[in-house]
């Protein structure tokens, strides 16, 4: 069943909105959470529902919340994030029911709510939305100046692994994802069973699935760091990755993307020649390549088969050294260092990026 968020407003009884929250601890989490909820809320209108609870605290509830600041429904009077939707439900704003044993869904959301009307004009909802305004002018600035180039995008796929955790998120077998976004998924589902560690923050106590996810059925370890955690999840994932190109995204590929290879060999009678590999992988036409290097250093080039017989990949062949040549064209066409080998001692015409 698949539901728009923007339907009917649920009948409610209008909340006190003049209510003040105590200035202790807990008054002021409450309040932290009621204004993350709204803010949550109006972030997903357009989503899908059904939607799991835990898949909409993640993607939506932790994200709306201040950067130095920190959800923690236990500190709440709430204690728990079940009875926190409760008081959500009664007051109208969302409907929840249990999608399966156990499976909490928001199945209705009241987007139209006269409560969320009056959010909208609150100093949190104007605070976050500067924030939105501020992050998004930075990431434009950031692409500006890398000018988009050609970007990579590292992900990690759902495996058999790892594919009863994703579960809880609507992920199926094969669907990939960033470390970011894994990692976001991952921190809100800790905070929603509350697998902080009580005595040390720094640690993560080891529920069945992220056990299982973690180690073999025959190893028992109670306690994880954050680092671990993560390393170890992703370790467990299938790599693969995407590239954008003028704007344009590829399709998702197995493995890790191939860096370029650059390599200086020494033939006989002393002479050197400059060997490049896997610009496909980039979007680069390597006969394209070639006939620039030839412009620039005036050398000649060809364009071979690759001597490795598992490669599909081209190679561009060019006389002499001319490593600098091809590390200024390289730069000219945006390829990130990081996905270059063997240009370690040639200077970067540009900002190193």
């Amino acid at each position: 069943m698949s539901t728009s968020a923007t339907m009917k407003v649920i009948s409610t009884v209008k909340p006190d909105l003049t209510t003040k929250p105590s200035d202790s601890k807990q008054g002021a989490m409450d309040l932290l959470i009621e204004n993350c909820f709204f803010q949550a809320i109006l972030d997903a209108k357009k989503i899908e529902l059904p939607m799991l609870v835990t898949k909409f605290s993640a993607q939506y509830l932790h994200p709306a919340c201040p950067e130095e600041q920190k959800i923690d429904v236990k500190k709440s009077k709430y204690k728990k994030m079940s009875k926190f939707l409760q008081e959500m439900e009664s007051r109208g704003l969302v409907k929840v029911a249990e999608l399966s044993k156990g499976v909490l869904g928001i199945t209705e959301l009241s987007v139209e709510h006269e409560c969320l009307r009056a959010f909208k004009s609150s100093p949190f909802a104007r605070d976050r939305k500067v924030a939105k305004e501020e992050a998004k002018s930075k990431e434009t600035a950031e692409l500006a100046k890398e000018n988009q180039g050609i970007v990579v995008l590292e992900m990690f796929a759902v495996c058999g692994k790892t594919q009863t955790f994703f579960k809880h998120f609507q992920k199926s077998k094969g669907d990939a994802m960033t470390a970011t976004e894994i990692r976001e998924l991952i921190t809100g589902y800790v905070k929603d069973n509350e697998l902080n560690s009580k005595t040390d923050r720094r640690r993560v106590i080891l529920d069945p699935i992220l056990s299982d996810v973690l180690f073999d059925k025959d190893f028992n370890q109670e306690s994880v760091t954050w680092d671990i955690l993560f390393t170890r999840f992703m370790n467990k994932m299938n790599p693969c990755h995407k590239t954008v190109i003028g704007g344009k995204e590829s399709k998702l590929k197995k493995g890790k993307i191939e860096p370029i290879e650059v390599k200086l060999q020494q033939r006989t009678g002393n002479k050197k020649v400059t060997l490049v590999q896997n610009l496909e992988h980039y979007g680069i036409d390597p006969t394209e390549f070639a006939h620039q290097i030839q412009l620039s250093a005036a050398s000649s080039t060809t364009v071979n088969s690759s001597v490795d017989k598992s490669s599909s990949s081209q190679q561009v062949l060019i006389q002499g050294n001319q490593t600098a040549h091809v590390a200024k064209l390289l730069d000219d066409l945006k390829v990130p260092r990081k996905y270059i080998n063997g240009l370690d001692k040639v200077k970067s015409s540009g900002k190193k990026r």
